[in-house]
């Protein structure tokens, strides 16, 4: 049995739907679970994780950024472990370092180091900038024609469809070959911030604009609209970082595990395309 959590998520729920197409038997964790072998598990709650993962033979670790974020992690290491889970991937982000500027790369260091000295037979999986965050500002776009971010400027990104995520986390799940590994993921191309909005804006077929924001204003619009202030901060911690030109990066590791080269953005945008209408 694999356990995948956060199996509603962008990258959770097309891995769950993957491996279920391929007859696997999968157990979802999340908070609202939407299929009937799925469980609603917090994270925090060690003993409900233990319960959860008991019997799994593998592990898919997607784990939220909040602050008590580690502490999800050594719970579900501690529950692999005691469940003699015999392949643990973990969501991680390109540029993890346990010494990071950022919470993003600090935190997913962190939980890289912890994972290692376990002992557990782990696959880091790195991801790039997700193609789908620009799914979180779909009202946006769609009431008042607007994308924001902040600190990014100029500087290109190596944006990644999730599904292609999913599809090489599936691949770590079910075969032999990638203890020990690090993934780099990422999307075939470099682009700007402005050149992805206006490939989003040719497939939904009308300009929309794109601000990048000063970082404080930036905040302030984050937190209005509900997102905690650890979250704000992350957020921005890692915009400040693809601004340094540190997402700059293109791998082919999405073709070389899955035998299938990893989406564009117009891919992405036309495929989406309805979302932002």
């Amino acid at each position: 049995m694999i356990v995948v959590t956060g199996a509603t998520g962008n990258v959770g729920a097309p891995t769950v739907e993957l491996l279920r197409e391929q007859g696997q038997q999968v157990r979802g964790l999340s908070r609202h679970p939407s299929h009937p072998d799925d469980r609603a598990v917090d994270l925090a709650d060690a003993d409900a994780v233990n319960a959860a993962v008991a019997g799994a033979d593998a592990v898919f670790a997607i784990v939220p950024a909040v602050e008590d974020q580690l502490d999800m992690e050594r719970n579900l290491i501690a529950a692999a472990l005691a469940a003699g889970v015999t392949r643990y991937a973990r969501l991680s982000s390109l540029g993890a370092d346990p010494n990071g500027k950022d919470s993003v790369s600090r935190v997913h260091g962190q939980a890289e180091k912890l994972l290692e000295e376990s002992g557990l037979p782990y696959t880091h999986v790195r991801a790039n900038y997700f193609m789908q965050m620009f799914l979180t500002q779909a009202d946006n776009i769609v009431r008042q024609n607007v994308f924001a971010t902040c600190a990014i400027g100029e500087a290109e990104v190596g944006f990644i469809d999730t599904r292609d995520i999913a599809a090489a986390a599936t691949v770590t799940l079910t075969k032999e070959g990638y203890e020990g590994k690090t993934l780099q993921l990422t999307g075939p191309e470099l682009l700007t911030f402005t050149a992805a909005v206006a490939t989003l804006s040719k497939a939904v077929g009308r300009a929309i604009n794109y601000y990048d924001m000063d970082c404080s204003d930036y905040r302030k619009v984050l937190v209005g609209a509900g997102v905690s202030e650890y979250l704000a901060d992350h957020i921005i911690g890692l915009y400040t970082r693809i601004g340094s030109g540190s997402s700059a990066v293109t791998t082919d590791d999405v073709a070389v595990v899955t035998g299938t080269a990893a989406r564009t953005m117009t891919d992405f945008a036309t495929d989406f395309a309805d979302k932002f209408r």
